[in-house]
């Protein structure tokens, strides 16, 4: 069907109107206007299918008042004519669309139509979508010459949306990589891990044209949002949501996480070229939470080299030295001949040696490898073993084992506190026997340390450096301590821990 020499001019013009336009929602916007204008329509409007090639995913119109629009409801379904040429996307010209037995009338609020002329437009080798225009001006119904038109702007519009998709995709990969720089050098700028992520859900938001975003990983039994942009990000917590696409945080030291990305309720699905996309930056998150990792455990293994030395310094230095005014304090009581000053010396090496001791195991608790090769429970029982054979005192160890797992992040402090506390009976308590119990209690970790000493009157205690850092390492690991003690009736050091 060809058209018209004094339409051809016209066509000329508005493929070179389309070829300009590069946005692809005003040149859709731009199609319309140019069918309306080219057929002498009334009302014009342009149908955007779903992937699946089956509804509508957008629809343009002009010639209708954003009232009216409003008043109409939801996009159209795709059934009737509309549907019609959905399901067999050839050129469809009416008189009156009342008389086929193929429409189903309109919805409410609908401005009444008759005449209408519809085409296909086609862009990467598939129906993107269709031109549907109706009540020609002046005229009863559309002519073979606007048919022809119609089809020869479809045609057009067509290669200008595959133009507008092309400079889409070049325009988003160019965004793309502004924000993948943009994260990695956050990364190398040693950003917290916390903004990195919050930065990697900006983007996915921005990019992926999204509502919201969050990124969470599992913990216990929920999941712990790290970072959001968008909706939840400022409290709008009863956001509907419509679209969204899940992405997995494959973490390598732990349960994957997830990164959820979605739209509002009523928003257009995402499409399928979102996806690897999300994943990249799903990938980054990933990057971020790695590298936060190591970065710990390098914090952590510099702080172990640091213990390390210090513990060999003491060793090899202090405790030698000890040894050394030890052993010639003893030559020199041997020598004495007064009985009295040679039992004073006699004492003096006895506290050396209770020092010595005591610096032992200091030195056990700066070089944490009790803790590395076995349990907490395996750890105490050996501490338990050492100050036995140090003082005499009997300790019974009572360790509940599903708490091994709850408290492993904070083995290092239970240790070091139970250490401080059987210390403080071997050197203060004068005491037969003493218990450790790690147990649970209405939501708590319990750790106890009771000796049948002598006691002390806590109130008139001045406290010591052994006190504080017991305090100090229970509010290191969200604890708090308490102390139960009277004169001969022993002594209860308490830390309770919030599971």
């Amino acid at each position: 069907m060809a058209v018209s020499a004094n339409r051809a001019e016209r066509l000329l013009e508005t493929g070179l109107a389309l070829a300009a336009e590069l946005s692809l929602p005003a040149l859709l916007r731009r199609i319309v206007e140019l069918a309306v204008d080219l057929s002498g329509a009334t009302y014009g409007a342009l149908g955007v299918l779903s992937a699946d090639g089956t509804g509508l995913n957008d629809f343009i119109t002009t010639g209708i008042s954003d009232s009216q629009r409003a008043a109409i409801g939801d996009l159209p379904r795709g059934d009737g004519i509309l549907g019609l040429i959905i399901r067999e996307p050839e050129p469809l010209r009416l008189a009156d669309i009342a008389r086929d037995p193929r429409s189903v009338g309109f919805p409410a609020n609908h401005p009444p139509m008759r005449s209408f002329l519809g085409a296909p437009v086609r862009a990467h080798g598939r129906v993107f979508g269709n031109i549907y225009l109706t009540d020609k001006q002046d005229a009863p119904e559309f002519t073979a010459d606007d048919q022809a038109a119609i089809v020869v702007l479809a045609s057009q519009a067509g290669v200008a949306i595959a133009n507008a998709h092309l400079y889409e995709e070049v325009r988003m990969r160019e965004r793309w990589l502004g924000a993948v720089r943009e994260v990695a050098t956050a990364l190398l700028a040693g950003t917290a891990a916390s903004s990195v992520l919050e930065l990697v859900a900006q983007h996915a938001r921005d990019l992926a044209d999204a509502d919201v975003v969050t990124i969470s990983i599992p913990d216990e039994n929920r999941l712990r949002v790290l970072a959001a942009a968008g909706a939840a990000a400022t409290n709008a917590v009863n956001v509907e949501v419509g679209p969204m696409i899940l992405v997995p945080v494959a973490l390598r030291t732990s349960a994957h996480g997830v990164m959820a990305v979605g739209r509002r309720a009523g928003r257009r699905p995402f499409r399928s070229a979102d996806i690897p996309l999300l994943e990249s930056f799903a990938e980054q998150a990933v990057l971020a939470l790695e590298y936060a990792r190591a970065q710990s455990e390098i914090a952590r293994l510099t702080m172990l080299e640091d213990r390390e030395r210090i513990a060999r310094d003491l060793h090899d230095g202090v405790i030698q030295s000890l040894f050394a005014v030890g052993l010639g304090l003893q030559g020199t009581a041997a020598v004495v001949g007064d009985a009295r000053l040679a039992d004073r010396i006699q004492q003096a090496v006895g506290e050396i040696d209770l020092v010595i001791g005591d610096l032992r195991s200091y030195i056990f608790g700066l070089r944490p490898s009790m803790l590395t090769g076995g349990s907490l429970t395996i750890a105490l029982e050996q501490l338990a073993h050492e100050t036995q054979e140090r003082t005499a005192v009997t300790v019974v160890v009572d360790v509940d084992g599903s708490l091994e797992a709850r408290l492993s992040g904070a083995s290092a402090h239970v240790t070091q506190i139970i250490r401080e506390a059987l210390s403080n009976v071997g050197r203060h308590a004068n005491a037969e026997t003493c218990r450790v119990s790690v147990r649970r209690e209405s939501g708590v970790a319990v750790i106890e340390i009771d000796d049948d000493g002598r006691g002390f009157d806590v109130e008139a205690s001045p406290g010591g450096m052994g006190l504080g850092n017991l305090a100090e390492r229970a509010s290191a690991i969200g604890g708090t301590l308490s102390i139960v003690s009277s004169p001969e009736q022993g002594t209860t050091v308490r830390v309770d821990i919030p599971l």
